[in-house]
């Protein structure tokens, strides 16, 4: 089968999906013409190829629109499309308007920000502007041929679009176990020498650092003197977060910060496995890939209070409020427990649920029959 991706060729997760199928399938790239930094030679190791960008869809100016939908149907004429899967639904979805002349399935996937944040605050927002997108949200919603959804939550929150349950799918992100094996039998020396706890989220604003800055300068001096505190992502395109962080770390001196660049998958999984403890403060999720690689690492992991998928993160504690006394209380709470309670159990949760070769057939499942049926 031949498939059109609308995707981010710098998201890791992104390629991770595309990069199951291109292995046997001829697989394509459209991509939003804010993602200037494409490298159609990284692209070519996945054997994916870049077709070419599009502008987003607009509202103010939908007169546009058409001339935008007229290059997707012109690659899917080229390159004898089968199937076009949108891997992020927010604002990408809303192509799914124009499903009758692309005359292909369209498949979206939710992956947790998107439909639990951003979308849900257009639908809920009463702007005159904000009620035509609103309404224009759930057109695309119910004229894609499948959703996917990366988390029961997000399933819920879809449903209230009006989507019919038969076009629901759950496929969660999932993790490459035979990868991080593979990670973990090349042992390669902790670049940290003293023991530490991890942040391990991107730098980017809904992953809420500020928090666990506040938090970490709460905590009693005991630990501040026996951890240093890890974050990650320090050369991100968002630079002017980056340096509201950094000058915040500079306003603490006393505690001893590591700000780590990008790293490869063996150095994140090091990091992650030798991790005293993880923590995360985002403000919305959907089933973080990071916190399940954790589990699988049998790293100590604190979550925050959001609904996240209970089947897989049930036994994960979680601190009770976005306030940075709260946080400091479960990270306190969690140094001087017993930091091996339930491990073995988060192992097997994504050993038993999470395996990314799993999900990826099931996503196959439905490309297939989608195609059939066309």
């Amino acid at each position: 089968m031949k498939i059109l991706y609308l995707a981010d060729p710098n998201s890791v997760h992104d390629l991770k999906w595309m990069s199951y199928f291109s292995k046997d399938n001829p697989c394509f790239i459209m991509t939003r013409s804010h993602h200037t930094k494409i490298s159609k030679e990284k692209l070519a190791t996945y054997q994916i190829e870049h077709v070419g960008s599009i502008n987003d869809f607009t509202t103010a100016r939908f007169w546009k629109n058409r001339s935008e939908a007229d290059k997707i149907k012109g690659w899917v004429n080229e390159h004898h499309i089968d199937l076009i899967h949108i891997l992020f639904a927010e604002p990408n979805i809303l192509w799914s308007i124009y499903h009758k002349k692309f005359d292909v399935p369209i498949v979206a996937t939710t992956r947790g920000s998107d439909i639990l944040l951003t979308i849900k605050r257009t639908i809920e927002s009463k702007s005159l502007l904000n009620l035509i997108v609103a309404r224009l949200y759930r057109q695309a919603f119910k004229k894609s041929s499948a959703i996917t959804c990366t988390s029961t939550s997000q399933i819920t929150e879809t449903k209230k679009l009006g989507v019919s349950i038969e076009k629901l799918h759950l496929i969660k992100t999932g993790i490459d176990i035979e990868l991080i094996d593979q990670c973990l039998n090349q042992k390669k020396e902790s670049r940290i020498k003293e023991k530490y706890i991890l942040f391990p989220r991107n730098m980017q604003p809904v992953y809420n650092h500020e928090l666990a800055l506040e938090s970490i300068k709460l905590l009693d001096d005991k630990f501040k003197q026996a951890y240093s505190f890890v974050f990650i992502d320090e050369d991100s395109n968002a630079s002017a977060y980056v340096d509201s962080i950094k000058r915040k770390m500079k306003e603490m001196p006393e505690v001893k910060f590591h700000f780590l660049k990008k790293l490869d998958q063996l150095e994140i999984i090091e990091l992650m496995k030798n991790a005293t403890l993880a923590v995360m403060t985002t403000n919305s999720d959907g089933s973080p890939v990071s916190a399940m690689e954790l589990m699988y690492l049998r790293t100590p992991l604190l979550l925050s209070p959001l609904d996240y998928d209970q089947e897989i993160f049930g036994l994960i504690p979680k601190f009770e409020a976005f306030k940075p006394h709260s946080v400091t209380k479960s990270i306190s709470n969690i140094l001087d427990g017993d930091l091996s309670i339930a491990l073995d159990k988060n192992k097997q949760i994504i050993v038993d649920t999470c395996n990314r070769t799993n999900e990826m057939n099931k996503l196959g499942s439905i490309y297939s029959n989608l195609i059939s049926k066309n």
